[in-house]
This record gives structure tokens, C-alpha cells and sequence, in this order.
């Protein structure tokens, strides 16, 4: 299924509007339009089909969808920018009335600390074999670079 005529003329000007007046990388553009055509897409899917009737509940439908997608916190989080930033563009070019994006909220990116290791998984990565060092690593500008760089000299000794 291809998007309206109307949705197309959108899509292709927003991409324009992203290269000539944001001038965004070729990267983040591809990102931006891609997340939008998604969007777009979606809408039709539900019977929307000009930007005009776009409104909140279906932005928060097709984020809910990503969710239901597998899709990372943080890909969701960008994605929700983009349909804040695409619904901003289209309400300040006139083709929607109202700015239905302003309302939409990207969801918390977590920022736990990794998993700790268990009690069995510590004992198993000390019962490896240790890997003896290579001569390489023995060279004087080798040793000269681990004294500089990371080691604190011996209590007592002159620097």
C-alpha cells in the first residue's frame, strides 16, 4: 500500500526542508524521512488519510506499535522526536492546524548500571588460564610507557 498523493508531496517537501534548510546529515535525513514515511504509513493503515486528521492518539498508536515490534527505549525515544519534529514542520508549513506532536513524550531511556556477575560467574572467569606475557611487552619503550603512562612509581624510589 503507497501513501496519498497528499502524504507523498509532505513526505518529499519535509525531506527537502530537512537538506536545504536544516542541513542535516545524509544519515539523519534518511532517519528523519524513514521514521516519517513509518508514520505516514501507519496513519493510513487507520483510515487517516490526509495530515490534517492526524492527531495524539495516533502518534501514541504507532509508538506503541515500535514497542510491540521489539523495538530498544532509545530507538523509540528518537522516533518520537522525529514525529515531534515532523508534526512541527507540518503545522508551521500550514498543512495541519494544530501541532499535534507537541503533546507526544519519548519514553525514559534506562540508565541502570549493567548486571553485576554471580558469585559463580566470577569464579569461573578467575579459573582461567592466565595468557603469559609476550617479550613484546617486555621492551624497554614498552616498559618506559607502562612506568609514564599507568604506573605510580614505588614508594621510596627517586623520581
Amino acid at each position: 500500500m503507497g501513501l496519498s498523493e497528499e502524504m507523498c508531496a509532505a513526505l518529499a517537501a519535509y525531506e527537502r526542508h530537512l537538506v536545504s534548510e536544516r542541513d542535516l546529515s545524509t544519515h539523519t535525513v534518511r532517519a528523519y524521512v524513514g521514521d516519517a514515511e513509518s508514520l505516514l504509513e501507519h496513519a493510513q493503515a487507520l483510515g487517516v488519510e490526509q495530515l490534517a486528521s492526524m492527531d495524539l492518539r495516533l502518534l501514541r498508536s504507532w509508538l506503541a506499535k515500535q514497542q510491540t515490534l521489539g523495538k530498544a527505549r532509545a530507538t523509540m525515544a528518537r522516533r518520537a522526536t522525529a514525529a515531534r519534529m515532523f508534526t512541527a514542520w507540518a503545522h508551521r508549513t500550514g498543512r495541519t492546524p494544530v501541532d499535534v506532536g507537541v503533546s507526544l513524550v519519548s519514553p525514559k531511556v534506562s540508565k541502570s548500571l549493567p548486571a553485576t556477575l554471580s558469585p559463580d560467574q566470577a569464579r569461573a572467569l578467575l579459573r582461567l588460564p592466565r595468557r603469559e606475557p609476550t617479550t613484546a611487552h617486555r621492551s624497554a619503550p614498552g616498559m618506559l610507557r607502562s612506568w609514564s603512562c599507568s604506573m605510580p612509581p614505588a614508594s621510596g624510589s627517586r623520581s
